[in-house]
This record gives C-alpha cells, structure tokens and sequence, in this order.
C-alpha cells in the first residue's frame, strides 16, 4: 500500500513516533482511510472506512470526527474490536477491504490539522498519471515490436495517430498533476486553515488534476487495449 503507506506515516510522526519508526523500517505496515470515518464519543472510536491491504497492516490511520471538529486518529486492526471483509471490486490486484471498529480511543492529533487529509488525493494523482505513462510506454514498444504485413505496426498512420494522442493526454494530466504539487505546497506553507484563498486554490486544483488525470488513464488504456488487439485481453500478457 504505497500511497496509503507514505500518507499514514506522516501522520504517525506526530501520533507515534516508535511506530513511525518500524513502519520507515519495513518492520510494520501502517494504511490509510481512502473512504469513510470514525466517530468519537465516551471515549470510543467507532464506525466503517474503506481501507486498502487491511489484511496485511497493522496500523490504521484515520479521519476522526468528534461533532464538527476533525481530527486524525490511529487504531491497531488486530484489536478485537475490528473486524474486515473483503469489498467487492473489479481490480483484482487491489486488495480493498471494509473494516469495522468499535475501539478505544487512542492516539487523536489536535482537531483540525494543519496537514490536510486531501494529500491523498495529490499523492493519487501522481501514481494515476505514473501508471498511464507506464501503460503508453509499454504500448510504444509493443507497436515497434509487432510485425504485421512486413513492418512494424507502429508505422503505420492509424496507430501513430491514436499514439500521438495517447501522449497528448498523458502531457495534460501530468502538467495538471504538477500545478497541483505546487498548488498543495503552498496551502501547506501558508498554514492549510489560515490562508482559505490558498487552501482553495489547491482545492481546486485537485478537482481539475483528477478529472484529467482519470481521463487520461482511461484514454491511454483504451488505446493501448486496442493496438495490443485481442491478447490485450489476457493475463497472459506480459
């Protein structure tokens, strides 16, 4: 869980340290609420998120609300308060699962973080455009790789169109995915809840980074799917 694991631990640096600690060094793995939330009420923390490799972690970071104030909680998934199953999905190589907990409160950071929970959508972004510049790569290759009718069928206009598109869309997510680095690093900077034009300008930038970055991904696979042809299909692929 690389996103999930790279968020946690930023938050466990304030939470707890030691953990922290064993997570940076592979001893523990640590996950993050991609959706949903917990509530704290008479010292408990309770309710249903959606967290990725559930199964494989044992620590759980968490957005915690205690009325209308936020905070970021951390709950051990090995507590016999919680439960997991595994959420049905489409993407057989991502293991999702609903967690259920009704568990003491431990570690609470202060309400309202200056860190934001939204970096995870930043961190999102990122790995979405990685992958399709990953699956365009892949596509090149193979298009320079497969003979057909004597040559490669990279030469021809048809692929080299649909190609010369494909990267047009990676180039607009991935510009759109730097804007909003930026954008997110200068909300930070500015104190998250103090500079509310900032924090809205990287709210939006997440918005418009996401919408093209989906898109994008979407593009680039669907083309790819259809120069690779019908072993596109297969896991055979390689």
């Amino acid at each position: 869980p690389l996103l999930e694991l790279l968020l946690s631990c930023r938050w466990l640096a304030d939470l707890q340290p030691a953990i922290a600690a064993k997570v940076m060094q592979g001893e523990e793995l640590s996950t993050f609420a991609v959706e949903g939330h917990g509530s704290l009420a008479a010292g408990r923390i309770e309710g249903q998120v959606t967290v990725p490799f559930a199964a494989a972690c044992r620590w759980l970071v968490l957005p915690v609300f205690e009325g209308e104030r936020q905070r970021i909680g951390l709950i051990d998934l090995r507590h016999p308060g919680c439960s997991h199953e595994l959420a049905s999905q489409f993407d057989l190589s991502y293991d999702l699962h609903k967690v259920f907990f009704s568990v003491p409160a431990g570690e609470l950071s202060r309400a309202d973080p200056d860190f934001p929970l939204e970096a995870h959508g930043v961190l999102a972004v990122a790995e979405l455009v990685g992958c399709t510049q990953s699956c365009l790569k892949w596509v090149a290759q193979y298009a320079k790789d497969r003979i057909h009718f004597g040559k490669p069928i990279g030469s021809y206009q048809a692929v080299k169109h649909t190609l010369a598109n494909s990267l047009m869309m990676l180039d607009n997510a991935r510009v759109a995915s730097q804007y909003l680095a930026a954008a997110f690093d200068n909300a930070i900077a500015c104190g998250w809840l103090e500079d509310i034009e900032a924090s809205q300008e990287a709210m939006t930038a997440l918005h418009v980074a996401k919408s093209y970055a989906s898109d994008s991904a979407r593009c680039v696979v669907e083309n790819s799917i259809q120069i690779h042809g019908s072993i596109a299909m297969s896991w055979e692929l390689k």
